[in-house]
């Protein structure tokens, strides 16, 4: 999937050329085909992907060549792609079709009606809103007569376009998604004579449709369906004993790519395991379980099996849930009817995942489920509380799904917050930042979230030969250089390669005695390299690629250059202070935390905006001073020590896991869940239930009948 965020990141070098026309011509006319060679069609894709880094970013040719690639992979994979277009140009029509045809496929064709008032709510005046809602109807499966919607949509008549579209979904024998359009409309229109007339015809036909011995229905709007689930979980929870010891333990997150989420759970799991397994205790609490892993994937093509040594360093081997098949209705006898079909009406992909966790955690019956990154947390709890987990942890990084649409999922914020009214469940992030993001997100109280820190082993001074013969290059190459900066970041838009280049350069060219030195990869490497020469510093920038022996390199640095423009809590700045390495860097998120200003380091004016200007003059005075510089370095170190080191996070994690339940508000599931979860409940083990109708009748727009081939 393409990257819009670094696609469209600021250039540095605005004189790069346009896409070629005759790149664009066969991009638009695969993309637009009725019939590709698939083959021919993944080359073309990877060429044009190729041309696209090292050209201007074209709108046009960037929305054709998504949807080549879609056609290629499956469209769930690019739903953040075509969010990320919609976040940035919410009046292009071709993003707001491919979400669409999301709520579409998914059978939510009423509440997409609804987003798509939300999102164009001037479309009757605006013209370029008309174009948006109209191209989102059409993602939603309505290809009506474009002119008469256009002078409805002038006069204001949106009622007659529902209708409309009602009318379609009627003829398509879609009868329970016509019902759900008609619940959109205007109340006084719901109460005309046509609207009426047309229900009951719908109502007959819905019944009719059914087969005879049907199994009856749930009915429920499709915004009560996880708070439902959700109650309902919450008079499952096994007991457990805290004193018997913690475990099992599983750790879920999607997959091990080379990411800070990533790093710090392989290191955790793999700890916690090697400690389980030799009888070991973390401050005084026994592990007295097997520990798991558990993710999606480990797909190489996409990295994501970059960790994946790490555990396998200490003989665990991960669970991965995606070559499963999904379950059939018998893994789900244990469950009432009512919540077999409210797992039913999830939408796709969350339905899939929670479906083929929930025999895993039947199986592994943790005492806790400790799960990682917002979209793995999802499924895996519910799954976790619906399997009776009795201690079940989120642990948050970043930015909240608020401050990265492309991430962003409409039911993550009414789960997590109907999942933190239960008593066994807790939140961590990993900075004080990154908590209050969340809790402002989610509407929780001020200091709701725990704060546990990033765990950083002590880093060897030790390296290979290789290590060894690349610094010894350096120096040779750069023989008037007494002083080594130091970047270590992925190469990605974020971290700003570019600019820290361009820094270093022009501070080379003034000081003949600082050298300058990267470490890391990422996609913008190959241009950061490309920069380096065609800047003439060949031999005073130096990169020196992904290394697992970054001790090695920092303790033989005098100072770290860090340029992000957002922050979880950064390992990067971590391990450079626990090697005595003060640090000039952004004050972006988490990095307050790390770097106390003044005293191991120096926080530059912004993280939003950055110029070469003010980094080289902050470069100048650190450098300038070594005895200060040596100052900031002891002082790092000693306030690093025993934040971060791995010992104390451990014993602060399973604190979490062995803490009594919480007591919150919403926590007493018998008062106030309403009778839909009543039936749910009472009918818990039963595997029938009859047919529950709440808040008025809303449609079930999920669940289908025999009929409606949609």
């Amino acid at each position: 999937m393409l990257n819009i965020a670094e696609i469209f990141a600021a250039r540095s070098t605005p004189d790069l050329p346009q896409i070629a026309p005759d790149l664009r011509e066969r991009v638009a006319a695969a993309a637009l085909a009725a019939l590709i060679d698939e083959d021919g069609a993944a080359d073309l894709f990877d060429e044009a992907v190729a041309a696209l880094h090292h050209s201007q970013p074209d709108i046009d040719f960037v929305v054709q060549l998504g949807m080549l690639g879609e056609r290629l992979d499956d469209p769930e994979d690019w739903l953040a792609f075509w969010n990320g277009l919609h976040s940035r140009w919410p009046l292009l029509p071709t993003p707001i079709k491919h979400l669409m045809r999301k709520f579409r496929r998914d059978g939510f064709l009423a509440h997409g009606l609804e987003k798509l008032s939300e999102l164009y709510p001037d479309a009757p005046t605006d013209e370029g809103q008309r174009l948006a809602y109209f191209a989102g109807l059409n993602g939603l499966g309505e290809s009506g007569d474009f002119e008469l919607y256009e002078r409805r949509m002038r006069r204001g008549m949106i009622d007659d376009i529902k209708l409309g579209f009602a009318l379609q979904l009627q003829e398509e024998r879609r009868y329970s998604r016509a019902m759900a359009v008609l619940l959109k409309l205007t109340p006084a229109r719901q109460a005309s004579h046509d609207v009426v007339v047309l229900r009951k015809a719908l109502m007959l036909q819905l019944a009719r449709s059914r087969r005879s011995g049907a199994r009856s229905r749930i009915i429920v709007p499709q915004r009560e369906v996880i708070p439902t689930l959700v109650r309902h979980a919450a008079t499952l929870t096994r007991p457990r004993d805290p004193d018997r010891g913690i475990g099992p333990v599983v750790f879920f997150t999607g997959q091990l790519g080379a990411g800070g989420a990533e790093r710090q759970m392989s290191l955790l799991s793999s700890e916690l395991y090697r400690r389980q397994r030799a009888g070991e205790t973390v401050g005084d609490r026994n592990l007295c379980g097997p520990i798991h892993v558990c993710l999606r994937n480990t797909d190489p093509a996409r990295r994501g099996d970059f960790f994946l040594p790490v555990l396998r360093q200490v003989g665990m081997e991960p669970m991965l849930i995606d070559p499963l098949p999904i379950p059939g209705d018998e893994a789900l006898q244990g469950f009432s009817e009512p919540v077999q079909q409210l797992l039913a009406m999830l939408r796709k992909g969350m339905r899939e995942t929670t479906l083929k966790l929930i025999p895993y955690f039947q199986k592994v019956k943790p005492d806790v489920a400790y799960l990682w990154q917002d979209g793995g947390a999802m499924a895996a709890g519910l799954a976790a509380l619906l399997t009776g987990t009795p201690r079940v942890v989120v642990s948050f990084r970043g930015l909240p799904p608020d401050k990265r649409p492309d991430r962003m999922r409409e039911d993550m914020p009414i789960l997590f917050q109907e999942m933190f009214k239960l008593p066994q469940v807790t939140y961590s992030a990993n900075s004080a930042t990154v908590a209050g993001d969340y809790e402002h997100w989610l509407k929780l109280p001020a200091g709701s979230i725990v704060v546990i820190p990033n765990a950083v082993k002590d880093l060897s001074i030790l390296g290979d030969e290789s290590d060894a013969a690349f610094w010894d290059d350096m120096v040779a190459r750069s023989p008037d250089c007494t002083r080594t900066v130091v970047g270590l970041f992925r190469f990605d838009p974020n971290k700003r390669p570019l600019i820290w280049i361009e820094a270093a350069a022009t501070l080379a060219r003034r000081d003949p005695t600082v050298r300058f030195l990267l470490l890391g990869a990422g996609a913008e490497a190959a241009r950061s390299a490309a920069l380096i020469e065609d800047l003439g510093m060949a031999d005073r920038i130096f990169m020196a690629g992904s290394t697992k022996n970054v001790g090695f390199f920092l303790n033989r640095c005098d100072l770290q250059l860090h340029l992000a423009e957002t922050e979880g809590l950064p390992n990067a700045i971590i391990e450079a202070q626990l090697c005595g390495l003060p640090v000039l860097a952004t004050p972006a998120g988490g990095t307050v935390e790390v770097v106390q200003d003044g005293v191991t380091g120096r926080f530059l004016p912004s993280a939003g905006t950055v110029d070469v200007d003010t980094i080289v003059t902050a470069l100048e005075e650190m450098l300038s001073d070594p005895t200060r510089l040596a100052e900031m370095g002891r002082a790092a170190i000693e306030r690093a020590r025993p934040r971060y080191n791995i010992e104390n996070v451990l014993k602060a994690t399973v604190e979490v896991f062995a803490a009594p339940n919480a007591v919150r508000d919403g926590a007493d599931v018998t008062a106030t869940h309403g009778p839909v979860a009543a039936a749910v409940a009472a009918t818990s083990g039963s595997g029938a239930g009859g047919a529950v109708v709440a808040n008025g009748g809303a449609i079930d727009t999920h669940s289908l009948p025999p009929y409606d081939d949609s």
